[in-house]
């Protein structure tokens, strides 16, 4: 990374597919380094990803990143800046007020804000590091207000427009938090989401972090939004007890008492095992037990809580809901919800409140598959293998018993299927077609190793008017109807497709405020050549 006049951008923050979790701060020459599972784990989050560098006092910067890419070059963008204008509920200026800042793709802290007076209740509000945000502010007299503002880059602030911003009633309202017994809970942990509308691209939203005291209590910032549209979410954490959500609405911020209770929990500790007793991966989930889930789960709705099992076969859930009656339910590593069934469902004993127990669950009809899968080339490769029963007797039947599950490179994934003939389809990832294959589990199956075979590409170099190459761009490219598939230019520029059977209809671009711009391909497949950014 580097500052707008060329030096290099020590300390600056960057974080790919915008997740905190993935985040590394420059050293001296203003570099990072991810490792490749870091990469990896962000593809799989948000693919192409995007990697954000910000600095305090600068433009953030950021580039989508392309397959194949080692390394990238950012140039810091100069700071934003905006104008307020504060008033109270009468219209009249206030002076005294206290401003923190929130950046859109921000997933760190709240900041203080650069300001200078401009006039009786006016202030220039300077370096922001990204175009859009959350402004709080907040004056003497429980004056509050949260509003989303859009920064802009001029030579001369008083050119900025001006955002007028009425307070209202705000200030610290007090959440005590008790147990189911009534007792407080010290040491809860608070989190305050506050959203604010926005007409162009939905709400932007911010955290606020809170711990109660001895006696179970917090001061939490009241902060409607000041067209009264907006709003703030609560949600409460205690070792050994159930999480609550609570919404806030405008009477209880006025009322300056919020109370919540926390259910106390249990811990329950499940092993999934197959006919021969091998660990299955997958997802556990643990919901009360009623016929209205019952009826929500045949729509493809999941209620309750939801774990993962890991490859030996273990998931825990570390507040499971006590007393009362429960469900347990195992659905398989590759569930969609809507088409797929429970590998195994049950009622199961009621759990007490600090205690914990163990279930065992035997799919007993069904064995665990150990699913790779490698290219044309012998490389192992990504993507999502679907098992479609073929001796399935009708298509009902057929869509009980299909499974999918996602393979990543170089690492099997887990199936666990009942012996018979399947076909088996292969969406390869960032492919745009996937292929079909026949395949037969025995019962001394162990392991499938698919092999798909390259389908053609459709590659380009995506330049703007003047023909100069554009990096870090993500373009899309859309076949029929189908909702297109992403990638990333390189940095000279090259995009690549692959897997593409069915004739592409068009590149797909994302223009100003997430709009979408394309150009029209008539079925071309193969070597595009330059493709001018529709601008």
């Amino acid at each position: 990374m580097r500052r707008p006049d060329g030096s290099s951008a020590a300390g600056a923050e960057v974080r790919l597919a915008g997740v905190s979790a993935w985040s590394a701060i420059a050293d001296g020459g203003g570099r990072v380094q991810f490792a490749a599972a870091t990469v990896d784990a962000a593809r799989r989050h948000s693919d192409p990803p995007l990697v954000v560098a910000t600095l305090r006092g600068f433009g953030e910067r950021g580039r989508y990143l392309a397959e194949g890419v080692a390394r990238i070059e950012l140039t810091l963008d100069d700071p934003w800046s905006a104008c307020i204008a504060v008033v109270s509920a009468s219209g009249a200026p206030v002076d005294e007020v206290d401003l923190r800042w929130h950046s859109a793709t921000s997933q760190g802290p709240w900041v203080g804000v650069e300001r200078s007076r401009l006039g009786p209740g006016q202030f220039l509000l300077e370096n922001l590091e990204a175009e859009r945000g959350i402004l709080m502010v907040e004056a003497p007299g429980r004056q509050a207000a949260v509003v989303e503002l859009v920064a802009a880059r001029v030579a001369d602030s008083r050119a900025l427009p001006v955002d007028r911003i009425v307070l209202g009633s705000g200030g610290p309202v007090t959440v005590e938090v008790v147990d189911d017994l009534g007792q407080p809970l010290a040491g809860a942990q608070l989190t305050q989401t506050i959203h604010t509308p926005s007409e162009a691209a939905g709400a932007l939203s911010a955290h606020l972090e809170y711990i109660t005291d001895e006696a179970g209590r917090a001061q939490v910032e009241a902060v409607p939004a000041s067209n009264g549209s907006g709003g703030s979410l609560i949600a409460v954490r205690c070792e050994g007890h159930r999480e609550a959500i609570v919404i806030v609405d405008r009477s209880q911020f006025d009322a300056g008492r919020i109370v919540v209770e926390l259910e106390r929990a249990a811990r329950l500790r499940v092993r999934v095992v197959d006919a021969e007793g091998r660990g299955v991966s997958g997802f556990a989930v643990l919901s009360e037990f009623n016929d209205h889930d019952s009826r929500a789960r045949r729509a493809g709705v999941i209620f309750g809580d939801l774990v993962g099992v890991d490859d030996g076969g273990y998931g825990v859930f570390e507040r499971a809901p006590a007393r009362q009656r429960l469900e347990l339910r195992v659905l398989s590593s590759g569930h969609v919800g809507l088409d797929e069934p429970d590998l195994w469902s049950r009622e199961i004993r009621r759990l007490e409140p600090g205690r914990e127990r163990e279930e065992i669950v035997v799919l007993e009809d069904r064995l665990r598959v150990d699913v790779d899968l490698r290219g044309g080339d012998g490389r192992p490769i990504a993507g999502v293998v679907t098992l479609t029963p073929a001796w399935a007797v009708d298509r009902r039947q057929a869509s009980r018993e299909r499974q999918s599950v996602r393979v990543e490179a170089g690492r099997s994934a887990c199936l666990c299927v009942r012996t018979g003939s399947y076909v088996v389809r292969i969406a390869p990832h960032n492919w745009i077609d996937g292929v079909e294959q026949a395949v037969e589990i025995e019962s001394d199956t162990r392991s499938l190793e698919l092999v798909v075979e390259s389908l053609e590409e459709v590659a380009g170099r995506l330049v703007d008017a003047l023909g100069q190459p554009l990096a870090g761009e993500r373009i899309g490219l859309s076949v029929k109807h189908r909702l297109p598939v992403f990638a990333a230019t390189d940095e000279i520029g090259r995009f690549r497709f692959r897997g593409v059977l069915t004739a592409p209809s068009a590149l797909v671009f994302e223009g100003p405020g997430g709009a979408q711009l394309s150009t029209a391909l008539d079925g071309a497949i193969g070597e595009l050549g330059d493709v001018v950014w529709p601008r």
